[in-house]
């Protein structure tokens, strides 16, 4: 049977290494933003990894590398200067695919305007994804929105009257999505917000309902605890019985200031949420299963 054809794989493939985060965003990023680059190795074999970020002059930027387990690491750097920044992401000595990559850092905003909400961090395929927009006073021409992503994604919002607007989109595909915010047509701070979107779910969380007097726009006492009911149990009842939902719930005041909850299960698909509220203004709740709220 002589000659035996052996093929030998290189021993790693930088095309293999995955990379996202807001540090890769060609636009949005600001002087003096801290903002990360993740870098996935899983599959690509072992090699040394480097990451380089270089200023409008050529200079390098400091950059800050750390392991986050699981063949995943962070680089995280601050610009300091306005203008086209490259970041380079080097595997085995060589490039991984689009590396360089290019980033044109803006001018440090001074906008009051803020956005908060899960739907800025997290979400699942089909289903609604939620945010809040606050512009805590401030005059600007207009809100914009844009969403950047594996798939369209549409977005709708609702002018609450109160210079704050509820938005929410639909991805249709998983992946990471970037969400821009604008305030007379520049990214506010923390714009593009980057949300990690899983893969569809056989459920509609639609069906998971929520009440009592801590939802209640009116009624409710700074520095006084109240509480709501989160209600699974019509759509536990369609899941298989060993199922164990994630049941989180986000508070912010009007300030973009998180409110800590508590979260206690009753057992039976119920739980008891209470919190207190911090200050005489609006808070905004988000109830949510499995990361849809």
């Amino acid at each position: 049977n002589s000659p035996f054809i052996v093929d030998v794989s290189p021993a790693c493939d930088p095309k293999k290494v995955k990379v996202y985060g807001r540090g890769l965003q060609y636009k949005g990023v600001r002087v003096d933003d801290e903002v990360s680059v993740y870098i996935d190795t899983l599959n690509a074999g072992e090699a040394t990894l480097e990451t380089r970020v270089h200023d409008p002059d050529g200079k390098e930027v400091q950059t800050q590398f750390k392991s986050l387990g699981d063949n995943l690491y962070e680089c995280s750097y601050k610009p300091k200067y306005k203008g086209h920044h490259t970041v380079e992401v080097l595997y085995g000595n060589s490039h991984i695919a689009r590396s360089p990559f290019d980033v044109e850092v803006g001018k440090k905003s001074n906008s009051k305007v803020i956005a908060y909400g899960p739907g800025l961090e997290h979400g699942i395929c089909r289903q609604p994804a939620l945010f809040t927009v606050e512009t805590q006073g401030e005059q600007c021409g207009g809100i914009g929105f844009s969403i950047e992503g594996p798939s369209h994604a549409k977005i709708e919002t609702n002018d609450n009257g109160d210079g704050s607007c509820d938005a929410v989109y639909w991805p249709s595909y998983p992946g990471e999505y970037a969400v821009h915010v604008t305030a007379d047509d520049e990214d506010i701070n923390g714009s593009p917000f980057m949300a990690q979107i899983d893969p569809p779910v056989a459920y509609d969380a639609s069906k998971v309902t929520a009440y009592g007097p801590g939802l209640q726009r009116e009624g409710n006492i700074p520095n006084k605890q109240t509480n709501f009911v989160i209600d699974s149990k019509p759509l536990l009842s369609l899941l298989p019985k060993d199922y164990s939902p994630t049941i989180e719930c986000s508070i912010t005041d009007v300030n973009g200031s998180t409110v800590p909850t508590d979260i206690i299960s009753k057992g039976d698909g119920t739980y008891n949420v209470s919190y207190t509220p911090s200050k005489e203004k609006k808070h905004t709740v988000y109830p949510q299963f499995d990361g849809v709220a």
